[in-house]
């Protein structure tokens, strides 16, 4: 069983950052997980530190290997457009079209210069709750051209907020009732998040504001922060139950504690965002549980990736083929090989025996014609003797021929009776005796006033030449 891998990847002007997971059957495994910054590199590899884009592209392929599996980019939140909007309950291909009007309405940007993708978060008997999202077609491809320059064609595209609301949920720091209010002071930019009964309602990136001082930078984030609880109140009412959470990756600013509290009346707490898996995790994870998800991933990059898969796929099976008639090749050769290699082995055991088999053949064909010589029982006397002592009175022998061909002798008797009774009478003595097979008799016929007659008899064995 092949095993299921996503990993997901986020990707800033000077840093990457991955998270491998394994679907496994009670949930994920963490594969792998690293972070990578563009200055170690620049500095280990002796780049120009002002080639950005070449010295990102050079620490993305120094890193690729650990991209295992299916790849899920994060997007950074402050380039994209990210609404929580409630639509009527329609079907699948209607809701598109309501999005996009949805996105131009709120898009300083046509929507064919866009990528607009959207998520339903919760579905009621009447609407929907959907996260729509748009970003700018050349921000998107410019960060495309960087992964294709490194063979990487990512198969889904997500908001990195988005990584963030998955962990914070995972790790049970969402309620399922009341209302939450979530500051992330991560490495790029601040996200606020709103959460109500454990809904994300709000996402908010608090970009643009330039270099800040602490004391500026915590006035801004409480500032930002009360501006969204006054929103909120106003589009969704005062909740019973509230709650502001700071998570931080750095050293806090001393007066944001201050500030927040008094511009905001809920109960705050401070957390380490390292109390969280890196925001990678929260791509990858979002990945594996699969459904209808945010994919903010051009068309562009579909057609380049399908491509690039296709050729990857034409050469695997080209080398394929060709592995496979090479092996035949090797295979054919090599059994060739070995049936010569064998065959000469059995012609060399062949002539090593063929001696000692020639030799016991002549061995047995002289002990052959040894015991021929030295038993007599069937010789020319013997014969003789046997139809002499056989012959009843009345017949008289013409001629007895012993011969020996290539099978067992034969013996050919003629002779001349007096009377047929004698004939017949000498036939069956020699059908009776232990020295001949029984034997064939020619006649008689009459010869002035004798009777002539020939029988042919076989010896059992050989006989002497």
């Amino acid at each position: 069983m092949s095993r299921e891998i996503i990993t997901g990847l986020k990707i800033t002007n000077n840093s990457l950052e991955w998270t491998s997971l394994e679907k496994i059957k009670d949930g994920f495994k963490t594969v792998d997980s690293g972070k990578a910054d563009l200055e170690s590199h620049i500095a280990a590899e002796g780049e120009d530190v002002k080639v950005s884009d070449q010295g990102l592209t050079a620490l993305i392929s120094k890193n690729k290997k650990y991209f295992q599996g299916t790849v899920t980019l994060g997007l950074s939140s402050e380039q994209i457009l990210l609404r929580v909007i409630k639509l009527p309950a329609v079907p699948d291909d209607e809701l598109r079209g309501m999005v996009d009007l949805q996105i131009d309405k709120l898009s300083p940007f046509p929507v064919e210069n866009m990528v607009v993708s959207y998520e339903i978060l919760e579905k009621g008997k009447d609407f929907y709750h959907v996260l729509v999202a748009a970003i700018k077609n050349d921000v998107v491809d410019q960060l495309g051209k960087l992964l294709a320059n490194a063979d990487i064609f990512p198969s889904r595209v997500d908001a990195d907020v988005l990584g963030w609301a998955k962990l914070l949920k995972e790790s049970n720091m969402v309620t399922e009732a009341g209302r939450q209010i979530v500051i992330l002071l991560a490495e790029v930019v601040p996200e606020i998040i709103v959460f109500q009964d454990g809904l994300p309602i709000v996402f908010r990136s608090l970009s643009g504001q330039g270099p800040l001082s602490d004391d500026e930078f915590a006035s801004e984030i409480a500032g930002e922060t009360a501006s969204t609880i006054m929103s909120l109140e106003l589009e969704h009412g005062v909740s019973k139950s509230c709650s502001l959470s700071v998570w931080h990756h750095d050293a806090l600013p001393e007066k944001l504690e201050e500030n927040l509290r008094q511009a905001c009346p809920y109960e705050l707490s401070i957390r380490s965002i390292t109390e969280l898996p890196p925001v990678s995790g929260g791509f990858a994870r979002r990945s594996a549980e699969g459904g209808q998800l945010l994919d903010l991933t051009p068309l562009s990059w579909r057609v380049t990736g399908g491509e690039k898969l296709f050729k990857q796929r034409v050469m695997i099976a080209a080398g394929g083929i060709i592995g496979a008639w090479a092996l035949s090749i090797i295979i054919f050769l090599g059994g060739l090989f070995y049936q010569q290699n064998k065959l000469e082995v059995l012609q060399a055991e062949f002539e090593i025996t063929q001696k000692p088999a020639k030799e016991v053949m002549d061995m047995r064909r002289r002990v052959n014609i040894v015991k021929r010589y030295s038993d007599r029982t069937y010789s020319v006397l013997e014969c003789l003797r046997e139809v002499v002592g056989i012959l009843p009175e009345g017949i008289d022998l013409t001629s007895f021929e012993y011969k020996r061909a290539s099978g067992p002798p034969t013996v050919t008797i003629n002779a001349l009776a007096t009377a047929v009774d004698s004939v017949y009478e000498f036939k069956n003595g020699l059908d009776g005796s232990k020295l001949f097979l029984k034997g064939t008799l020619k006649g008689p016929i009459t010869q002035k006033d004798k009777q002539a007659f020939q029988i042919d008899m076989k010896l059992p064995v050989g006989g002497e030449e």
